[in-house]
């Protein structure tokens, strides 16, 4: 029985450590998939940001792929237990899924009409924005350290998480 072996190389246009940027090769399949998924939500990442927010359906579509952005980030840490490289690193990863779930919730809170009733549930989300970017500012902070993360990152995140938690509710 013959076995075929695929080495999967990448070069820096096709697939290097996303966040060192060092050329990652591999001989297995599932290394290949949650490379494809990383991608994905990437991307899906890149449009929820780039959504433009001044219609109900563009604040739809963030909300949407944010959420979706999350859901591949943790299918990556449920199903792929050992990354040869930084990126999909099960860290890293957490680190990810938290970003787009607190990304997410922002988008949510700018889908309520402010004026309208549920202030005090736009105050909650507001919190729990907060307590999401607080949870992940201390990893973003040693990740920075490392070089895996750009200063800015950090530094976004500890303002979001102080302005989504000193929001007040609407009167």
């Amino acid at each position: 029985i013959y076995t075929l072996h695929t080495l999967f190389p990448y070069t820096t246009l096709f697939r290097s450590d996303a966040f060192t940027h060092k050329q990652i090769s591999q001989l297995s399949l599932a290394y290949e998939k949650a490379s494809v998924i990383f991608n994905i939500g990437a991307t899906l990442s890149s449009l929820a940001a780039s959504s433009p927010r001044s219609s109900p359906e563009g604040i739809k579509r963030a909300f949407h792929a944010f959420r979706c952005a999350s859901g591949m980030f943790t299918y990556i840490n449920d199903n792929f237990l050992h990354a040869p490289s930084t990126d999909l690193s099960r860290e890293v990863v957490k680190v990810l899924v938290g970003l787009m779930g607190a990304q997410a919730t922002e988008v949510f809170i700018e889908m309520m009409a402010p004026g309208l009733k549920g202030a005090g549930l736009r105050s909650k989300l507001c919190m729990q924005a907060s307590a999401m970017y607080a949870g992940i500012v201390e990893e973003v902070k040693e990740w920075v350290t490392k070089g895996v993360f750009i200063r800015e990152w950090s530094n976004l995140i500890q303002v979001s998480t102080r302005v989504r938690g000193s929001a007040e509710p609407e009167s």
